[in-house]
């Protein structure tokens, strides 16, 4: 979208309904494909699901303008089918058939710790002085202990090493 002309911009979208969405869906696009070069070759679901949340708290200091679309749209992205729903969904599903979450079921699992990202994200937008690293892996480790895991292992997950933060290559659909 940000090759496009003013003019032509807006002779694109029918509305500003339209263009907020579209911006929504490439935002979550966006988030998704980090999201996929954070946590592939993580097998252990509780793992990638730590590694996922921890990296998109941490993806609110290098690209905030990206976190504030996705803040725009508040908790509707929980039930978008575009961005990390579905990731998110099956690292939850796995956890639970591993028997490593206790939660009874991958949605209430991704409600609950999707509500706690998106407190995450919206507390560290509020405070750009905040140690986002710091926060990002204490929210991590209450989710996981939210999910089912206990305190032992949620901190050794949420504090464990993180891979390089991947490149953020945006869409222009």
């Amino acid at each position: 979208m940000a090759d496009v002309g003013h003019g032509s911009f807006y002779n694109h979208f029918a509305t500003k309904d339209a263009l907020f969405t579209a911006a929504i869906e490439e935002a979550l696009e966006d988030w998704a494909r980090l999201r996929d070069a954070a946590v592939g070759g993580i097998d252990d679901p509780a793992l990638a699901f730590a590694t996922s949340f921890r990296m998109t708290g941490r993806l609110q200091r290098r690209h905030p303008d990206l976190v504030r679309v996705l803040l725009s749209a508040g908790a509707s992205i929980l039930v978008s089918e575009r961005g990390l729903r579905a990731d998110a969904k099956a690292d939850i599903a796995r956890g639970i058939d591993s028997g490593q979450f206790s939660i009874p079921d991958a949605e209430s699992g991704l409600m609950l710790t999707g509500g706690i990202l998106l407190g995450l994200l919206q507390m560290l937008d509020a405070d750009p002085r905040s140690d986002a690293e710091a926060a990002a892996d204490e929210m991590a480790q209450r989710a996981l202990m939210a999910l089912g895991v206990t305190e032992v292992e949620a901190s050794e997950m949420a504090r464990s090493a993180l891979p390089p933060f991947p490149d953020l290559v945006v869409s222009h659909n």
